[in-house]
Parts: C-alpha cells; structure tokens; sequence
C-alpha cells in the first residue's frame, strides 16, 4: 500500500458515513489525496443515488402500499450492501469503482 492510500484510508471509510466528505473539504492536506478523493467522489453519489432511491420508493407506496414496501425492501438492501461492500473497500486500501457508482464518481471534478 502507498502512503497516500493509508493517509487518506480513515477519511476515506468516513466518507460512507458522511464524516469523511466534511473532513475532505475542510482539510487542505486531505484534498490532494487521490485514494479519498475517489472514495469521497463514491460515497457523494451513492448518497444521491439513496436520496434518488427514497423519492421512488416513496411515490410507489403512494400508487401501491404492497408494491411500495417490497420494492422499498429489494432497493434498500441492495444499497445496504453495495454501502457494506464500499467501506469494507476503502479499508482494505482498494480503489475500486462499485456498479455505476464508479463510473458516476470519475465524472465529478473537484
């Protein structure tokens, strides 16, 4: 593992759960690593992905409770592993793009 990987490996685990991509944008040391930068690019789309999710799930409960609720728990723990399966990721010092998440994340420039 480099350096910049294990200097970035905390922030970058932390951006799953919010706490790294604050961290990323007030430390001016944390913005030039690349291994969290990719992670935090990662966990700001998988974070409007779920937002984009919740909008969905919520307007088939309004047209069907049922198929709501089984479409709600499908995408939900669907999420829950791809957010899982990111962490686990970042921590093993991995730079690896999930599903379309990936390829979203490489588009964002900041």
């Amino acid at each position: 593992m480099s350096k910049t990987t294990d200097d970035g490996k905390i922030c970058a685990i932390l951006a799953y759960v919010l706490v790294g991509i604050v961290w990323f944008f007030l430390d001016k040391k944390m913005n030039k690593n690349t291994f969290a930068k990719f992670h935090v690019k990662q966990a700001i789309i998988f974070i409007i992905i779920l937002l984009i999710a919740n909008l969905a799930v919520a307007l088939f409960s309004i047209i069907s409770k049922m198929f709501g609720s089984i479409l709600g728990a499908i995408i939900y723990t669907l999420l829950a592993i791809i957010w899982v399966v990111s962490i686990v990721y970042a921590a093993a010092g991995k730079e690896k793009g999930l599903l379309v998440f990936g390829n979203f994340a490489r588009i964002l420039e900041f």
